[in-house]
């Protein structure tokens, strides 16, 4: 869904390139990369900024990166006038689990000196039924953290 408000800017360039330094360890799951035609950094980048925007779903992710096109280039550059169909972001996003939970607990980490003494709202939940398949008594569980003064 697309927010219902006027287009929030995108996140600030030094949030944006930590998130993208921070996440270059993760190995693209394409198999042929001559097929490639958009990087793994760039549909991450778009489910990024797109969230924090407001958007959720994978169609939502798409008008996003329309949206933005320009913005993203500047960012990742790739080539064409065309940004990823909600069907390749869906794709693509099949990442190995503990590699995408190593890059984001190192990303959030970094963090920690841009939010000190910052007031932060936090609001977390069990999801009922959400179960990791490795370990089948552990529900999923997340965590909103809300940067007060940012909005």
């Amino acid at each position: 869904a697309r927010p219902r408000t006027p287009l929030p800017p995108p996140p600030p360039a030094s949030l944006t390139e930590a998130f993208l330094t921070h996440f270059s360890a993760l190995k693209d799951p394409r198999r042929d990369a001559h097929k490639i035609r958009y990087p793994l950094p760039l549909i991450l980048l778009i489910v990024y900024a797109a969230m924090l925007c407001g958007f959720t779903g994978w169609e939502a992710f798409e008008e996003f990166a329309v949206l933005r096109r320009e913005w993203l280039r500047a960012h990742v550059p790739f080539d064409g006038d065309n940004t990823p169909a909600a069907d390749t972001i869906r794709e693509v996003l099949r990442l190995h689990r503990a590699t995408f939970a190593a890059c984001f607990s190192r990303w959030i980490a970094s963090l920690a000196d841009t939010v000190a003494g910052r007031h932060l709202a936090l609001d977390g939940k069990s999801l009922q039924g959400a179960r990791d398949p490795d370990h089948a008594t552990v529900p999923l569980h997340l965590l909103h953290v809300w940067l007060v003064d940012q909005r």
